[in-house]
């Protein structure tokens, strides 16, 4: 089946917010990095997928999904993590990769179909992620003493919220349609979900230039300022 368009376009705009990422390398600290490592493997997923059946000849390639999902998720959490205000929800989004991937281990052992696409594991990845995402957004909205707008973080949370969203209800959907034998819904749903992946792209890609605009006009890029430490539930350290 030949691949649509927009799903093309989706894997290449992946490259835009890493070469925003990578263009000053001195700015990839904390999350920042921890986002452009997940980008990476974005990428690399994609690619060997299409090598694994094209170019390769091996056939079925959900195998690699199965494979590099769950490195993504240690990427994608841990940076998640570094965004968070209070060192608790900081600790418990951590605590959450050791359970992703005993999660994921049993999900590929004793629940999904590795030749199909997730159905199972990877809502629930996407699900787990999102809530941290949410988490990160709402809590450093309410510490935030200037416009969320003027904050890099608010653009990468934001294009992570809608990736991961979008991501959670379209495994869904693909995996029922190919369950069903409706090709062509499968093929519609990823064509949907691609060109809402290349709006979380430019999003990020925003995050990732803020933050050198940041610091060339001589702006912090610290997450904010430290609460008194007499108030432990709205005290913080930067990652």
């Amino acid at each position: 089946m030949k691949i649509p368009l927009v799903i093309w376009v989706a894997v290449w705009v992946q490259l835009v917010p890493l070469t925003a990422a990578f263009a000053r390398p001195a700015l990839l600290t904390g999350p920042r990095r921890g986002v452009a490592i997940w980008l990476v493997l974005l990428f690399l997923t994609d690619g060997i997928s299409y090598a694994w059946s094209h170019w390769w000849g091996l056939g079925n390639n959900h195998v690699v999904s199965f494979v590099l999902v769950p490195v993504q998720g240690v990427a994608i959490l841990w940076a998640i993590a570094g965004w968070q205000v209070r060192p608790l929800l900081r600790q418990t989004v951590r605590l959450c990769i050791p359970l992703l991937i005993l999660w994921w281990g049993v999900d590929i052992a004793f629940l999904e179909d590795i030749s199909s696409f997730s159905v199972i594991g990877s809502p629930v990845y996407n699900i787990l992620v999102l809530g941290a995402v949410l988490l990160a957004i709402l809590t450093r909205a309410r510490a935030a003493e200037e416009s969320l707008l003027r904050q890099d973080w608010f653009w990468m949370l934001s294009g992570l919220m809608i990736f991961f969203a979008t991501n959670a209800i379209v495994t869904i959907v693909q995996g029922a349609a190919i369950e069903s034998g409706d090709l062509e819904l499968a093929v519609r749903a990823g064509s949907l979900k691609a060109a809402i992946d290349i709006i979380s792209y430019l999003l990020l890609t925003g995050g990732f230039l803020w933050a050198h605009r940041r610091t060339s006009s001589g702006d912090s890029l610290s997450p904010g300022p430290s609460r008194s430490s007499s108030s432990s539930s709205r005290s913080w350290s930067p990652s």
